[in-house]
């Protein structure tokens, strides 16, 4: 589903955040990037995003290189993600729930549906009661849990999360944890970045990335389930 083919990523005056990566990700798999800060684990999400384009190789979605899209078809391609990134950009001048149901306002689904489907969301995430507050009023991991259920509230194809555990206790890291294995176990593709260590044996596979390039792969027993459709 997702290629990376000999791909390096070179910010201007700074070493390579990524280093002749060769990658390949099936639909249907919960993965893990592992490794320390500044290992390219962020670049590489960003790459999959089109909010980064390579330096040199070639990262492709379904056979479409996506370094090559133009400005104006990135937010099309993008409508079939759910990003969850370190910078939760939460709207200040909306409450929760209307933060939550931006991605199904910008499709031009109804606001019947849209509200439906963004109170399920935050249910999931264990946010239910909430959705009128002000996104200020909640602490940074609450508004992580938003950012996560803005994620998913447009079942997207793949999700591609940047440390979505760092500011959450044990119990609302497995929660958010056992939300993704929901959309994964309907088809959808995870892709999470995480130091979190415990909550790898959970996963498909882990990368482990170290100053840019891939030191080492481990793959759980566990086998990604067919893509069947996508989490309601």
């Amino acid at each position: 589903m997702i290629k990376f083919h000999a791909v390096s990523k070179v910010y201007a005056n700074d070493a390579p955040a990524l280093l002749d990566i060769s990658l390949e990700i099936n639909s249907g798999e919960l993965i893990f990037l592992a490794g320390p800060s500044g290992a390219g684990k962020s670049t590489l999400l960003k790459l999959i995003a089109g909010i980064e384009k390579p330096s040199s190789g070639t990262v492709s979605f379904n056979g479409q290189d996506i370094g090559k899209l133009k400005s104006s078809s990135l937010p099309y391609f993008r409508r079939r993600l759910g990003l969850i990134l370190q910078d939760h950009a939460l709207l200040a001048d909306r409450n929760i729930l209307e933060n939550v149901m931006l991605p199904m306002t910008v499709v031009g689904a109804s606001a019947h549906e849209a509200k439906a489907r963004a109170l399920v969301a935050l249910e999931r995430v264990n946010l239910a009661g909430r959705e009128r507050q002000s996104p200020l009023s909640l602490s940074g991991g609450e508004q992580q849990r938003v950012a996560i259920a803005r994620a998913i509230v447009n079942r997207p194809e793949v999700i591609l999360a940047d440390e979505p555990t760092a500011f959450l206790d044990k119990e609302n890291a497995q929660l958010v944890i056992s939300t993704l294995k929901a959309f994964q176990s309907a088809g959808v593709t995870c892709i999470i970045s995480s130091h979190d260590d415990h909550l790898f044996e959970q996963s498909s596979r882990v990368i482990f990335l170290n100053r840019g390039s891939i030191s080492k792969t481990w793959e759980s027993a566990m086998q990604a389930p067919p893509a069947t459709g996508r989490q309601s």
